[in-house]
């Protein structure tokens, strides 16, 4: 944790998880038949 600390900020670490936490929703929608 200290290694991703030290490479960038909270707030943009942040926005990376909110990212990935929308890309996985979007493969699940994707994913399900309409």
């Amino acid at each position: 944790m200290d290694t991703i600390a030290n490479c960038m900020s909270r707030n943009r670490f942040e926005t990376l998880l909110r990212f990935l936490h929308f890309s996985d929703n979007d493969k699940k929608a994707s994913a399900r038949p309409a």
